[in-house]
């Protein structure tokens, strides 16, 4: 919350010049403490904030397609920095794993034909 509202006041006094070429004129300061409740907040914080500071309509119109923007460049660089997501070839869909936690907390996977042959021998020798 505390970067947030740091980049928010960084990114205000960077842009301001540009935001009053666009028209938002005055209200830049307003948009940009909405969309930093927004970004702490989300997307109700924008239009209480925006509402409470009395942010004109294209101002508000242009806060929320700016937001729009950088969140569709965003989210995907972001993806794309995560890489891709590591496979566990040891998993199909045919052989899936059952997870089991013995007693001394150890995590062992074990296949489902496994845990039958198991269930199978524990029936056989309640029986016996």
């Amino acid at each position: 919350s505390v970067a947030t509202a740091v980049g928010a006041t960084v990114a205000f006094g960077l842009l301001s010049g540009a935001m009053a070429l666009v028209g938002v004129g005055d209200d830049g300061w307003k948009v940009a403490a909405a969309l930093t409740a927004k970004n702490i907040g989300g997307g109700l914080n924008y239009v209480a904030v925006a509402t409470t500071l009395g942010v004109s309509a294209p101002a508000f119109a242009a806060g929320i397609a700016v937001d729009n923007f950088f969140a569709l460049v965003y989210f995907p660089v972001v993806s794309w920095l995560g890489g891709a997501p590591a496979v566990d070839s040891g998993c199909d869909a045919a052989n899936s794993a059952e997870t089991h936690v013995k007693a001394d907390s150890k995590i062992e996977a074990r296949t489902g034909a496994e845990v039958q042959a198991e269930i199978e021998i524990e029936t056989e020798t309640e029986t016996e």
